[in-house]
């Protein structure tokens, strides 16, 4: 229902889980259609958007933190650029 609706209802607010949940289903189905076509997705957000969204730098910095060993010793990362 629309936001509208509702508050001509008295609602003053509205929660829509199922509208995420939804986009996502048809935009990772999407996704697959391409890769199965030989095609990239048409839209993807970029690799440095995914590693600020899932916290990459957060995991790093604790893996510095507890990391055994002089940094040299430690097994390459890759680069996101």
């Amino acid at each position: 229902m629309p936001p509208a609706a509702l508050a001509e209802m008295g609602y003053k607010i509205a929660l829509y889980p199922v509208a995420l949940l939804a986009a996502s289903i048809a935009a990772m189905a999407d996704a697959l259609a391409a890769l199965k076509a030989g095609r990239r997705p048409e839209r993807a957000a970029p690799f440095a958007e995914i590693r600020d969204v899932v916290g990459f730098d957060a995991y790093r910095a604790e893996e510095d933190r507890y990391a055994a060993g002089p940094p040299a010793a430690r097994p390459k990362r890759l680069s996101s650029s």
